[in-house]
């Protein structure tokens, strides 16, 4: 379904969660298997269930921050399959 991105963003931008809730209704109508159901199901428990954060981001005021991901991006580096060592 690449049409349903565009409108994906949109609500997301516009803060539309009702939209959004039915989009992703009727993502999973359109979804057949059922490994690809739980992934469009995980996505949209994500993002509902960090509809406050998501959205305190358009805050005039906000200011965000990388930490978790260069967190995340460190440790994969260090722990990938040829693991760098660590010293003092």
């Amino acid at each position: 379904m690449p049409y349903a991105k565009a409108y994906m963003w949109e609500y997301l931008n516009k803060g539309d969660k009702k939209n959004l809730k039915e989009l992703f209704e009727g993502i999973l109508h359109e979804t057949q298997p059922e490994t690809k159901r739980g992934s469009v199901e995980e996505a949209r428990n994500y993002i509902l269930n960090n509809w406050d954060g998501i959205r305190k981001q358009y805050h005039a005021d906000y200011i965000g921050y990388s930490a978790e991901g260069h967190v995340s991006h460190i440790l994969s580096s260090r722990l990938s399959s040829r693991p760098l060592g660590w010293c003092n």
